[in-house]
């Protein structure tokens, strides 16, 4: 351990009073040449006096409280009185004031008391996992006081220093407890019974490929032949599954002599086709993008015919050369933020 002067004194009743000071505070203090100066008080000057001496870590705190509450000082008569007889001084030197916590010692214990918190808060996931969010600007907040207490004047005490580490050490597993149940909310991970994407390509686009994400590793297809209002076609279709929500994609190919030299009006024509369906309640039409390909989004409620109940239906339809790609996602009415439907869709790339 190196051991630094933080000050030195005169007389042996002015140190022991900066003495008590510091160890009233918990720091680790030694004074040299104390009783030199006791015997030969004259030959203070020459010596350097009394030295205060703390630990090298404990030196910005050591400065800091003695600025606060320097020493009184004490009649150089009575002091070598005092410093003859150890009993005396012992009873004469006060003990050290009660020191105010200091800007840094309070933002230490604020840093610890939001970090406890922050755990009252992770144990709401058991009732209501949503409350659990609002552990996030707790946390944020703890976290910004941690990082201010670095470089700090004046610096913590020594003692405080377990409180920094319980508050990162409690901070660390919370904020991945956090992000795991923040995924849940949002549905951005996968449970036990959550949908098995899996990113599949589709080819045969004059070199290209569709990538899409779909709920299910496992899913059906169909191929088939019909004319459509922009001419004959070849159709090829893939379905998966996740509970009572259902996604599509459909190539419908046309030949390549008959490919749309007015790509946007090729579209309309064959939304129009798609929407003119009896009993369904379509949307208003937008127009997008899908990696720079022209694209329509559609929209429209019907009632199942089978179940009897209300459906909702999502449509992009994007032309790729003379190739038209259908991507749907068929859901319960209602469920108009569908988590399958949303990832399907924000999923698709042609590439």
């Amino acid at each position: 351990m190196t051991w630094e002067t933080v000050a030195t004194f005169d007389n042996a009743v002015a140190a022991e009073m900066a003495k008590n000071l510091l160890e009233g505070h918990g720091l680790q203090v030694m004074l040299t040449d104390e009783e030199t100066v006791a015997a030969v008080w004259q030959f203070s000057g020459a010596i350097g006096g009394i030295k205060l001496l703390v630990p090298s870590t404990s030196l910005g705190r050591a400065e800091y409280l003695l600025d606060q509450k320097a020493p009184p000082t004490v009649d150089e008569e009575l002091a070598e009185a005092i410093a003859a007889q150890s009993e005396v001084a012992a009873q004469v030197s006060p003990s050290p004031e009660p020191f105010d916590d200091s800007p840094t010692d309070r933002r230490v214990d604020l840093a610890f008391k939001v970090s406890v918190l922050g755990l009252l808060f992770l144990a709401t996931q058991f009732i209501a996992p949503i409350l659990t969010m609002a552990c996030i600007p707790i946390q944020l907040y703890g976290l910004y006081l941690l990082w201010t207490v670095r470089g700090a004047q004046p610096p913590m005490r020594d003692k405080d220093r377990w409180k920094v580490w319980a508050s990162l050490v409690v901070n660390i597993p919370l904020w991945i407890a956090v992000i795991f149940i923040v995924g849940r909310v949002v549905g951005q991970f996968d449970d036990p019974n959550g949908p098995r994407w899996a990113n599949v390509r589709f080819g045969g686009f004059d070199g290209r490929a569709v990538s899409v994400d779909l709920p299910s590793e496992e899913y059906g297809y169909d191929f088939r032949d019909r004319q459509s209002v922009l001419g004959p076609v070849k159709i090829r279709q893939y379905q998966a599954t996740h509970g009572s929500t259902l996604v599509d994609v459909t190539v419908e190919s046309l030949p390549n002599e008959l490919r749309p030299n007015d790509a946007k009006a090729a579209l309309k024509a064959f939304v129009d086709e798609m929407v003119a369906v009896p009993g369904a309640k379509a949307e208003p039409i937008a127009e997008a993008t899908v990696s720079g390909y022209p694209a329509l989004e559609l929209a429209a409620h019907y009632m199942d015919a089978k179940k009897r109940l209300p459906r909702f239906i999502q449509q992009k339809v994007i032309l790729v050369e003379h190739h038209i790609v259908v991507l749907t996602a068929d859901m319960p009415e209602g469920q108009v933020e569908n988590v399958i439907a949303k990832r399907f869709f924000r999923s698709v790339r042609i590439e």
